[in-house]
């Protein structure tokens, strides 16, 4: 199991892991199990874990509906966006 590599992608997506990533890095469906199961992580979309439990921020539930999407989902509208800076330019 690679550590390193799963608290990093954890920071970059607001403390959320999804069941595939977890897998591919090692981690064993048993252990998943376990962690939901004590409370140590939260379900918020199936296959989606809060790693962090007490956060329930606009920017989590944005990004736990992404990752709880088909690959390649995005956010659509500009309030959804707002935690990563995105913001309009104007007309040139």
């Amino acid at each position: 199991m690679d550590r390193e590599a799963l608290n990093a992608l954890a920071l970059g997506q607001f403390a959320l892991l999804i069941r595939r990533q977890l897998l591919a890095h090692g981690v064993p469906a048993r252990r998943i199990d376990w962690k939901v199961r004590s409370k140590r992580w939260v379900t918020v979309h199936p296959g989606v874990y809060l790693t962090a439990p007490g956060r329930n921020d606009r920017p989590m539930r944005s990004m736990a509906a992404v990752l709880a999407a088909v690959d390649g989902a995005v956010l659509s509208k500009a309030p959804r966006a707002s935690p990563w800076a995105c913001a309009r330019r104007p007309p040139p």
